[in-house]
């Protein structure tokens, strides 16, 4: 509150001791940030408000008034300090009349805090979505096996697919080593016959998938020259991801071997004995993994394996990345194209999170196969209403930014 001064000073005398004060106070803040780092290179003091609103200048007639600009009348002038120096007042204008001068200033605090966008140690990527599309080579080829499936057994396309998703539900992934021995229409045309169907049908599938891989897989715009970058910033990139560990193996090598320091990826189990959807055959299976595996066992990147639990938005998986790299939460920041998995499990963490939005949205001449024929028809609102009961009490993800390249994560780190 203002008030009148009984006995006032000169004007210059009191503006004077006041810059006085506030020139030692910046001072003493200063050397305290120059000393903090030495401690700790995390620390520093932030200024967490300040506002200088105005002045009231008094006349010799005792009135007073209050402006954001200097304005003269004829027996008084008022003066704003919103744009005053803070450590010293050697423009502040001198005006005639002017008997006593009065500031309104807020509360500065100053706070330790911790320097987040200067700290980033650790990049957490997804892969699928983010640093390149599995479905350019999954999707060619799954649509050639259902043409030539449907005009063998006379079974419409829309059946099939549904069947094989039926699969890809059950196990998580569209890679599952059994794929197509595990289907309805495996069993009901080929159970007597199991490897006719593997030699017809199985074989030719994944010949034909691993060439369109080779010729399709192929990162996103920019995102070679990201991780380049990262490198030289020394910045450690890792890969967490909810693909088969067979698989994470085979794309790392054919395109990002070198330029991550970790691939994350879930263990692909063999299907038990006694399950009721146990394959046709397991031996083209358990000779594909094998067969990859072998390929790629001189890969620069190291592969960790995860328990199927892990998979996202579970954060153990998280926390065992956190762990290894002996990294704090706010030291990371994490890109994903997908918001219940990837922003669901960076906000268990406090992690923040850029959201790869350019790979959230499948290419048209897809949506049909993927989204609804490899759907399973009486197990949508089952898996809706289970997706409702498992995220009720979840945190939502906190974006911090919409990323429509790779390269933009750049802007955060």
């Amino acid at each position: 509150m203002i008030q009148r001064i009984k006995e006032p000073r000169t004007p210059r005398h009191y503006i004077r001791h006041h810059a006085n004060i506030t020139f030692v106070k910046h001072l003493c803040i200063r050397l305290l940030n120059k000393l903090l780092p030495c401690l700790d290179p995390g620390l520093t003091l932030k200024r967490e408000a300040t506002e200088l609103r105005s002045v009231a200048i008094y006349s010799p007639t005792g009135e007073f008034n209050e402006s954001p600009q200097i304005q003269k009348n004829k027996d008084k002038t008022f003066i704003s300090l919103e744009k005053m120096p803070d450590a010293g007042c050697d423009s502040f204008t001198e005006a005639p009349h002017m008997m006593e001068v009065r500031t309104d200033i807020s509360k500065v605090e100053y706070r330790l805090a911790s320097r987040i966008n200067q700290r980033t140690k650790l990049v957490i990527t997804d892969v699928d979505g983010t640093l390149a599309s599995f479905w350019d080579y999954f999707v060619p080829a799954l649509r050639d096996f259902l043409r030539q499936m449907s005009q063998e057994v006379k079974t419409p396309i829309s059946e099939l697919a549904e069947d094989i998703g039926r699969v890809v539900e059950r196990h998580g992934t569209h890679e599952y080593p059994w794929l197509l021995e595990e289907t309805g229409f495996a069993w009901r045309h080929y159970e007597k016959d199991p490897e006719l169907f593997v030699e017809r049908y199985v074989k030719p599938f994944w010949k034909t998938l691993d060439e369109n891989r080779q010729k399709y897989l192929r990162p996103f715009p920019e995102t070679l020259s990201t991780l380049a970058e990262l490198k030289r910033m020394g910045i450690k990139v890792v890969a967490l991801s909810d693909a088969p560990d067979y698989m994470a193996r085979i794309r790392n090598k054919q395109v990002f071997d070198g330029l991550l320091d970790a691939v994350y990826a879930l263990e692909t189990v063999e299907p038990p004995k006694d399950s009721i959807f146990k394959p046709i055959s397991l031996e083209h299976g358990r000779q594909r993994l094998k067969d990859l595996k072998d390929a790629t066992d001189n890969l620069k990147t190291r592969l960790v394996t995860l328990p199927k639990s892990y998979e996202k938005p579970c954060p153990s998986g998280l926390d065992m990345v956190l762990e290894d790299f002996e990294v704090f939460p706010y030291e990371a920041i994490f890109i994903g194209d997908s918001l219940k998995k990837d922003g669901l499990v960076a906000a268990s963490r406090g992690i923040r999170f850029i959201w790869a939005h350019y790979g959230s949205h499948l290419p048209a001449e897809y949506e049909e196969l993927v989204l609804k024929d490899l759907k399973p028809a009486d197990q949508e609102d089952v898996l809706d209403q289970k997706e409702e009961e498992e995220n009720i009490d979840c945190r939502p993800p906190i974006v911090e930014a919409i990323a429509a390249r790779y390269d933009e994560l750049l802007n955060h780190v």
